[in-house]
């Protein structure tokens, strides 16, 4: 499972950044900073675990904050960014 999260997770973040790019999304700058200490969190879980000490409660709780915050948060704000720019074009 912890593999499938990080490459979910480097897709996710690469695919994102393109388009933030594409679309001239003013906080690009400091999302990517956030998916870079996400990454850097997500590879710490992933060296816990090859050294048989990962806690499971605890990236159980990352993956929950990870998902509350950034992606229902500020992934979010992307959209809106979207539909705003799109209400200028009318």
């Amino acid at each position: 499972m912890l593999g499938e999260v990080l490459n979910y997770a480097q897709s996710h973040f690469d695919a994102e950044e393109t388009y933030m790019k594409k679309i001239g999304y003013p906080d690009l700058d400091e999302h990517i900073k956030q998916h870079k200490k996400l990454s850097h969190v997500l590879s710490a879980y992933k060296s816990d675990f090859n050294n048989n000490k990962i806690n499971l409660f605890a990236f159980k709780n990352f993956l929950f904050v990870w998902v509350k915050d950034h992606i229902m948060d500020e992934d979010i704000k992307i959209g809106r960014y979207i539909k705003d720019s799109e209400k200028h074009l009318d």
